[in-house]
């Protein structure tokens, strides 16, 4: 979680990991997904998110929660001006849960 200024609104942003169900056509699957929910905390407490971005992960991949974050986060900013995404963007690089890792290695045969 982390908060962000921008247009003198106050933002708060919250990642939250779940598991969604993909349909495919002979059956469920159930798969790792990230959840960005980010809270307009300007006049108060708020309840409900005003912008949601969701990343779900390939039955077939490795979940990375970085990756995950990133899209979500990336999803939950459409439409927004490019300076309010970038005070996003700041912040969450600033923030304790930004943490940059190497990516996994690559298996050889």
């Amino acid at each position: 979680m982390f908060e962000v200024t921008a247009d003198s609104r106050h933002f708060r942003v919250c990642f939250q990991k779940k598991q969604a169900t993909i349909l495919r056509s002979d059956c469920a699957v159930e798969v790792p997904a990230v959840c960005c929910s980010i809270f307009d905390v300007t006049y108060g407490r708020a309840e409900t998110p005003s912008m949601l971005g969701e990343s779900y992960c390939s039955p077939l991949d490795r979940f990375d929660r970085r990756a995950g974050k990133r899209l979500a986060l990336q999803r939950a900013l459409i439409g927004l001006e490019r300076a309010e995404r970038r005070a996003f963007w700041e912040a969450w690089t600033s923030s304790p849960d930004f943490v940059v890792t190497k990516p996994p290695k690559r298996r050889t045969r």
